[in-house]
């Protein structure tokens, strides 16, 4: 299993690399926003957040259904609350998706 986690990272590093040099060349630039301070405190706390959370659930299955969702809101809303995104940003996004820009 060590070489598959070996090639799991080197493939989300090269991934992340490319998607930057894809970018730059049509012209975005995803670095010049980043926001490093707020991401790392939003990422730590929500590892932690999964951890427990994943300990408290009984069950594979329910862990897989549960953990996933439960999570990725808690990140969400941490990210918002520690300004890693800013609401102009979510709002932006939200408009984009059909089912939330027409609630209205």
């Amino acid at each position: 299993m060590v070489g598959a986690a070996v090639a799991t990272s080197i493939s989300y590093l090269s991934m992340f690399g490319f998607h930057i040099v894809g970018a730059f060349n049509i012209g975005f630039h995803p670095i010049r926003d980043l926001r490093p301070i707020p991401l790392l405190g939003v990422a730590g706390c929500t590892v932690i957040f999964s951890v427990w959370i994943d300990q408290l659930i009984v069950g594979d299955l329910l862990s897989l259904v549960v953990v996933p969702p439960v999570v990725g809101g808690f990140y969400l809303v941490l990210a918002v609350l520690f300004g890693a995104i800013n609401r102009q940003e979510l709002e932006f996004v939200a408009a984009k998706v059909p089912i939330v820009s027409n609630w209205n």
